[in-house]
């Protein structure tokens, strides 16, 4: 008896957060992508201190499943190894769908700003490249890798006036100093140049940076 594998589409309904208004006062709009096993809620409480002028949206993964089985703690995934293609296009299209039902809420002159912590940072850089939306200002990628099968060459020109950051703990225990190299290796060979930021902190987006950032 042969085995094959289908794919169907089927409509889900994907959660995300918003704190702060989307309108026309609207200085910064933040989208952020939390990590593997993070829920959004976690992740938008990061930008408390922000003020009424900032708008941030947090998606949340489309796979949930419970962290811990005796607390009850759930997280969500953005993807795995399996069906990837299928995973990354599913994804891919929910935070279009976010960013397209908010981007003409607020004004031209906004400032458009891509964070994406973690696994949330690979998500953040497929979204980019594969999708390209319009107005995308700033990239900050915390914690993470850059995915190696994208094509950054072809993305050079719409990369090019894009602000981007790549921030890490000095005692993050997933980037040690040869992981660290090997990044910085794969940012060269793919020509890309973030500003590199390390902050005394492990793997978790700082929120005094990340309110340093803000401010600038």
């Amino acid at each position: 008896m042969n085995l094959e594998s289908h794919n169907i589409k089927v409509q889900k309904t994907a959660r995300f957060f918003q704190a702060g208004k989307a309108d026309k006062d609207t200085k910064v709009l933040y989208i952020a992508l939390h990590g593997y096993g993070q829920q959004a809620e976690r992740l938008i409480r990061k930008f408390d201190e922000m003020g009424e002028d900032s708008c941030i949206l947090a998606p949340e993964g489309l796979s949930r499943f419970y962290w811990n089985e005796k607390t009850g703690q759930t997280g969500a995934s953005w993807m795995t190894k399996d069906d990837r293609e299928a995973e990354i296009e599913d994804y891919c299209n929910y935070l279009q769908a976010v960013y397209d039902s908010f981007i003409n809420k607020v004004a031209k002159n906004t400032k458009i700003v891509l964070l994406g912590f973690s696994q949330g940072g690979a998500t953040a850089m497929r979204w980019l490249l594969l999708n390209r939306p319009e107005r995308i200002d700033s990239v900050q990628l915390w914690g993470c890798d850059i995915p190696p099968e994208l094509d950054y060459k072809s993305a050079a020109e719409y990369l090019k006036n894009k602000k981007l950051y790549w921030i890490y703990g000095d005692t993050d225990p997933y980037l040690g100093a040869d992981r660290v190299q090997q990044l910085e290796n794969r940012f060269r060979q793919f020509l890309l140049s973030p500003e590199i930021i390390v902050f005394n902190g492990g793997h978790e987006v700082d929120r005094a940076l990340l309110m340093r950032l803000h401010g600038n």
